[in-house]
C-alpha cells in the first residue's frame, strides 16, 4: 500500500518539475489580427424622452430623547411628476490617414 502512495507521489513530482512542451510547439494557424477601430465622420444628432411619476403616501415613526414627546408618528405624502427631453449633437471631421 505504502509502495503505490510513494510511485504516485513521484509520479506526481517528476510531472510537476518537467519543463512544459505544450509551449515549443508550431502553431498551425495563424496569429489573429484585431480589425481596424470604425470610423465615422459627420454630424449626428440625437434626443432622449422620459417621465417619472410618483405618488408615495406612508407613515414615519421616531424616536428620540427631545420634545415633541417621543415616539412620535407623522404622515406624509408626496406626489411628483416629471418630464425630461435632453438633447445631444456632435460633429466629428475627416481625420487625415495619410
Amino acid at each position: 500500500m505504502h509502495s503505490k502512495i510513494l510511485a504516485g507521489a513521484a509520479l506526481a513530482i517528476a510531472f510537476a518539475i518537467s519543463p512544459a512542451f505544450a509551449a515549443d510547439m508550431p502553431t498551425k494557424a495563424p496569429a489573429v489580427v484585431a480589425p481596424p477601430a470604425p470610423q465615422w465622420t459627420g454630424f449626428n444628432v440625437g434626443l432622449s424622452l422620459g417621465g417619472r411619476w410618483a405618488d408615495i403616501q406612508g407613515t414615519t415613526l421616531s424616536f428620540g430623547p427631545l420634545p415633541p414627546p417621543f415616539p412620535a408618528t407623522a404622515s406624509q405624502s408626496y406626489d411628483s411628476a416629471t418630464f425630461r427631453t435632453p438633447g445631444m449633437q456632435a460633429f466629428a471631421p475627416a481625420s487625415d490617414t495619410s
